[in-house]
């Protein structure tokens, strides 16, 4: 399953942290912490920059998912 539709990002494109909260409907801050946490996975340009690839959101967001329980 995808997370992707034609008004966002292909897989391959790089987002940066406001980016990557919006695609993920949360806080830039959230995102912060779990960056700060290693909670999900990142690319560190140059020492300071953040940057997220699609494919690894769609990846982590599909990983957090619960199953139902009967």
């Amino acid at each position: 399953m995808s997370i992707i539709s034609n008004d966002r990002p292909t897989k391959g494109q790089l987002l940066d942290i406001h980016s990557a909260a919006e695609r993920l409907d949360c806080s830039e801050r959230y995102m912060r912490r779990l960056i700060q946490e290693r909670r999900i996975p990142f690319i560190r340009l140059g020492g300071r920059k953040i940057r997220f690839l699609v494919v690894d959101l769609d990846r982590w967001v599909e990983s957090q998912r619960v199953e139902v329980v009967q």
